[in-house]
């Protein structure tokens, strides 16, 4: 039988993040070229003079690669790059490395070649290089994976819609859910090419096709607003996840109270509403709400920071706190669970990312009623079909003062019986549970063999070629003709306009510039 694994050549924090997301069975190669070599390699070291021959003879017998320009460089005869002391985004194309990808926003250091053939890099040159290599294939990228997923800066980014004013928000610099559907994507056609199927844990437990959440920052709510916007989610069926302002909220901890008993997910918000630069205040911060929650009966395993801020210093303190999890869009937004990384550490802090734009950030863009509502339908429509989580949030007083477009929202949701309505607390422990389960996949004519596995609830999902199944996780034999296979859906959400916002960027980034000398200068 043969084994389908992917093989790194590696063990850096970027990959290894991407591959734990996916749970993809992979292992660090030897270096050493047997018939148990994996078909698949991410190449993510510099690549020696004596290495060369080895790999590019794999290839060419019917390997391929995801790697780098500088090793493009050593494996393709002629092809040449440049450096780019910034690679501001890399605009997508319709290929299927760019599936649900959208534009990948990274302003870092990066290459270029007139050789890459896929996509388009800021200058509009090409961006991604993806060919053949003898009968195997090579993909090259124009930007390191791990620095783009361990960068930590945040700004003020737009988030597209078709009006001429588009809504912002202060996130993180370096879209990384879009960096890890490229890398994805990548290792997706990689496998194609060689003829072996995909196959990773799929993401949702029962078979769901994708999950909602819906987080309600407590922030400086008061009662009618929290029972107005409960009322609605019961109305729907829905739990909602919320986190509380200790300080600001300490006296409604009995309404919050009843609010679990109902079944809805009561975590930490802050106690004061920041998340400050040292670690002594996000300490005292962190642990005053915790106290204060604990002695109310609460045992909060998750938080959330004020203005979904994130830097070292809150993760430090969270860490020291026992806290499970985390979800900042200052440091990653629209993406699946990860541990950030910290150098060449990584947090104990899970990050689980949402959507960063709330009702606030959309009525600024003049976004109301039907046109707001259409926002989050073309929004859900896109991360439905990508398999993506529908993590959305907001605050109660905005959902108690425009309930009937939340009506429309929570409505689009609350009857699909394929998509699994939980807390990102739920969805935390799932994760953890989904990440200690170990299983190999391998193939011979006609069938699948699963070992090592069995837990019924969880899907492995199954790429091959141009259609894709999920097959439950359990020990045995799967005939191809008996799984229940559809054709795989190449969606490709970008389009020229979309390019306003980063126009829009940098008019942000110069007044955020002209706000912050204006802070010192008034000190």
């Amino acid at each position: 039988m043969l084994r389908f694994e992917i093989g790194i050549t590696q063990p850096e924090p970027g990959w290894l993040q991407i591959l734990g997301q996916e749970r993809v069975y992979h292992q660090v190669w030897d270096k050493a070229f047997t018939e148990g070599t994996p078909r698949v390699m991410i190449v993510n070291h510099p690549l020696k003079d004596e290495e060369v021959p080895g790999f590019k003879g794999w290839v060419e017998a019917g390997g391929a690669i995801v790697t780098d320009f500088p090793n493009l460089a050593r494996l393709v005869h002629g092809f040449k790059y440049d450096k780019l002391e910034l690679l501001h985004y890399i605009v997508p194309a319709e290929h299927p490395i760019f599936t649900s990808v959208g534009l990948i926003e990274l302003e870092l250091p990066g290459y270029c070649s007139n050789q890459a053939n896929v996509g388009h890099l800021d200058n509009e040159g090409a961006a991604v290089y993806c060919g053949n290599l003898g009968k195997g294939l090579v993909i090259g990228l124009p930007f390191d994976i791990t620095q783009a997923l361990s960068d930590e800066r945040r700004g003020l980014k737009a988030f597209y819609w078709d009006t001429p004013e588009m809504p912002y928000e202060e996130v993180a610099i370096v879209n990384k859910g879009a960096v890890r559907r490229l890398a994805v994507n990548c290792l997706r056609e990689a496998c194609r090419q060689v003829g072996m199927p995909y196959v990773h844990l799929w993401y949702y437990p029962d078979f769901k096709r994708t999950a909602f959440v819906f987080r309600v920052d407590g922030d400086f709510a008061h009662k009618p607003e929290i029972d107005a916007t409960a009322e609605l989610a019961r109305k729907h069926g829905l739990k909602l996840s919320w986190y509380v302002n200790t300080k600001a909220q300490g006296n409604l901890l009995g309404l919050f109270k009843e609010l679990a008993d109902k079944g809805d997910d009561i975590q930490f918000h802050c106690h004061e509403h920041k998340v400050f630069d040292d670690l002594e205040h996000n300490l005292e911060n962190v642990k005053a709400g915790l106290e204060i929650m604990t002695k109310a009966g609460f045992k909060p395993s998750g938080a959330v920071g004020p203005f979904g801020h994130w830097n070292r210093n809150w993760d430090a303190a969270l860490q020291q706190a026992g806290v499970g999890y985390a979800s900042e869009f200052g440091l990653a937004y629209d993406d699946l669970p990860f541990y950030p990384i910290l150098g060449k550490d990584v947090s104990r802090v899970m990050q689980v990312p949402i959507h960063p734009m709330c009702f606030g950030r959309l009525q600024q863009a003049h976004l109301k009623g039907d046109v707001l509502v259409n926002y989050y339908k073309r929004y859900f429509a896109a991360r439905y079909h990508a398999g993506e989580p529908l993590f959305i949030y907001d605050h109660p007083h905005r959902v108690a003062a425009d309930l009937p477009t939340y009506d429309s929202i929570f409505k689009m949701v609350g009857k699909a019986s394929d998509v699994w309505q939980t807390t990102l607390t739920d969805f935390y422990k799932w994760w953890v549970e989904r990440s200690k389960l170990e299983f190999e996949f391998f193939g011979e004519p006609g069938r699948y063999v699963v070992e090592g596995g069995y837990d019924i609830a969880t899907a492995i999902h199954v790429i091959d070629g141009d259609r894709e199944a999920l097959l439950p996780l359990m020990s045995r034999e799967f005939e191809l003709d008996d799984l229940d296979w559809r054709p795989v859906r190449h969606e490709y959400p970008f389009k020229p306009d979309m390019l306003k916002t980063q126009k829009l960027a940098r008019h942000l980034k110069l007044r955020e510039t002209i706000w912050k000398a204006g802070r010192i200068f008034n000190k």
